[in-house]
Order: structure tokens, then sequence, then C-alpha cells
């Protein structure tokens, strides 16, 4: 399974998180083409250049200078009519989405309403849409951040004067490991960290890996005593590779079973890797529930909140665990009655397929068939399409 690990020594802003991919060897012509399609008046220059001995790729816009505030959904709106490819639309309005949300704390307003002062500038769009595009195109499937690394002092903005990290990039980091350094300068941009946050992780989650491809994105400065840049590593993890997870649990004998469940689906659609119930008995002889959930670290104190509030649970335990996970992807199978989405898992080298449960439902309920036959039949057939 293929990654990218942000390794964010001297910070991250949005045109390191771009120029290091470019750095990769992208394909240049393709990148600009796609970018192109934006309905805005700039123009890109990509350098090789050096930062403290290092040789990196420099990524700079140019445009018009305009004093243009843009809402949420005046950017939503240029990145849709673009020509882009529908991923990296998504993944390009994720990262402003996340952005205006840090944006709506710190000002205590609506998503809806804030200003993108300097984030909405040309320049910082084209950043955005370019990283969601370059990520896209590296086709890793998972992200990984070492710890934010912040310099010291002040910046001035639009809103003033204002401490570093800037309050922005504050928010959008709460959560992540982070650190700070000696530099006094802004080393994590609200950009570089919306890139960073809404594609990553915590590197602490990453077992061992191969590393396959670096790439250097310079800052757009010299820092003295450090290179300025952004590593990134494109490596693999081999099937069964381990990785860290968190384990809550709590006990419960005095939740009906209905709100048990409300709990589990809450759990699931909020990022949960899986959320279970095993019964048990508690003191004074009374029966209950034990609820035990698996989610990344990152993901604690959003699902810790959710089950302490849907279950008036007073308390949870948390451990951390290892766990190991066979690399899967997708793929579809022509049966009799129709086709039938599958799993395919890599057991070391060998493929093996598993029917996704609702894909053979839908199919049963459409042909008049028990689900079992479907689920019977794709296990008898021997090939599949990769989705």
């Amino acid at each position: 399974m293929s990654f990218i690990l942000f390794d964010m020594q001297s910070g991250i802003s949005g045109d390191m998180a771009v120029a290091a991919a470019l750095d990769f060897g992208i394909d240049e012509r393709e990148f600009r083409s796609k970018l192109s399609t934006l309905d805005l008046k700039f123009e890109i220059t990509v350098e090789k250049v050096d930062r403290g001995g290092i040789a990196a790729t420099r990524f700079s816009v140019d445009y018009p200078h305009q004093h243009q505030h843009r809402h949420l959904s005046h950017i939503n709106d240029i990145i849709l009519r673009s020509g882009l490819p529908v991923a990296v639309k998504e993944r390009a309005r994720a990262i402003f989405l996340r952005l205006a949300e840090a944006e709506a704390k710190v000002h205590n307003t609506a998503v809806e309403k804030v200003h993108f002062h300097e984030v909405g500038a040309v320049d910082s769009i084209v950043d955005i849409v370019g990283a969601s595009l370059v990520y896209t195109l590296i086709g890793a499937e998972e992200f990984f951040l070492t710890p934010f690394c912040f310099g010291t002092g002040t910046i001035k903005c639009d809103h003033g004067v204002m401490p570093i990290p800037a309050p922005a990039t504050a928010e959008l980091t709460r959560g992540f490991p982070v650190r700070r350094s000696t530099v006094e300068a802004e080393l994590v941009t609200p950009t570089g960290a919306a890139i960073a946050t809404t594609l990553g992780r915590p590197a602490a989650e990453l077992g061992e890996y191969t590393i396959s491809a670096i790439g250097y994105g310079a800052g757009s400065r010299e820092i003295p005593g450090q290179a300025n840049v952004l590593r990134i590593l494109k490596g693999d993890r081999a099937p069964g590779n381990g990785l860290r997870v968190v384990e809550m649990q709590t006990n419960l004998d005095d939740t009906t079973g209905e709100i048990v469940g409300r709990t589990m689906e809450r759990l699931m659609e909020n990022g949960a890797l899986d959320a279970f119930t095993t019964s048990v008995g508690m003191k004074k002889g009374r029966p209950g529930v034990l609820v035990t959930v698996l989610c990344q670290p990152a993901e604690r104190e959003k699902l810790s909140r959710i089950l302490l509030e849907e279950t008036g649970s007073i308390g949870l335990r948390f451990s951390e665990k290892e766990r190991i996970c066979l690399t899967r992807s997708s793929g579809v199978v022509a049966t009799a009655w129709g086709m039938v989405k599958v799993k395919v898992i890599d057991l070391f080298g060998e493929e093996r397929i598993t029917p996704e449960y609702e894909s053979c439902r839908q199919l049963a309920i459409e042909k008049g068939v028990p689900v079992r036959i479907i689920y019977e039949e794709v296990i008898r057939v021997k090939g599949f399409v990769k989705a």
C-alpha cells in the first residue's frame, strides 16, 4: 500500500506542498494543462533552487494583485467550474472547507460568512488546487505527517499583528503533534496546515516501510542554519505491516439496546475503524454491555465525545494496540443476476475476494432471490475485474 509522508522539519506552506510533489518528477505539462482550467488569471513558475545545500523545486504563482475577499461559496464555484478531475475538485473543496471551519471558529462566525483574505487570493487558491492535483496524480492511498514545526514571533496580516502560529494555523493543527523552533518566522502557514491535516494523519501510526521516491519543496526564503524545504517521502508498506490504533472501552448497564445501536452507527459514520459490543456480567449480578471502539489516534477525541454523549457513560478506558492489515482494493464480479461489488484482498501475493454484503443485498432485492444465492454465486465465480 503506497503512502506519502510529509517530513515537516522546516514547516509547510501551500507552495512547498506543491513543489515537493513536482520534485518527484510528475508530468509538468499535464499539471499545467489541468491547472489552467481554473477561471483565474495567473502564471506559474517551476524552477530548481538551492536551499541550505539541498537541490529543491520552487513553485510560485504570479497574478494581477487585487484587493478581493472571497467567501467559501465563491471559491467552490471557481473549483466546480474548472475542467479538473472530480477527485481533484472534491479534495480541494475539502481542504477549503476545513480552512473555513477553522477561520469561523477563530472569528466566532458561521462558515458561510467567513471572508478569506490572504487565503482567498489567487496564489493561495492555485496552491490548494495545485496540491489537490499533484497528490491525486501521485496516486498514494494514505498520507502521514511528522510533527508540525512552528517558528516564533509575530506576523502581519489583514487582521493586524498576530502571534506565530497564526490563530487559524493553531486551530487547524489542534490534535496533531507539534513542536517549536527558535526560527523567527512563520514556518507553518494556514494553507499548508489545511492541506496537511485534510490529507494526512500522524506518522506515529506508520510502521516500517520502503522508500520509493523523495521530493523536496523549497520555501520562499533562506533560513540561516537549516534547509528551508518540505521533504516528502513516497513509500510502500508490505501487507501485514503493523499500525498503531487506539482501543476505547466502556461498560454500560443502564442504556437501552436501541441507544447502543444508534451509538454504534454514529461511531462508524464518524471514522471508527470498528465498533462492537460484548455481553458481560457486572457488579451486583447486573447484565451489561461492553462497548469497544477501535480508531486512529487522531480520531480519539471526536469519538470519545460521541460515546459519552450518546450513552451517558461517565468514563472511558484507553489503550494503544498494534494491528496488521492486509492490502485490499475494490473489484466487481459478473454473476447470472448482475454485477456485484467485492473486496480484493492480497494474502501475501495471493488474491482472494470477499463479496460486499450491501451489493449482494441490493441485487437480491432487485432480482427477487435470496441474498445467500447471490453470495454463494460470487464465491464460485473465478474471475473479477478491479474497480
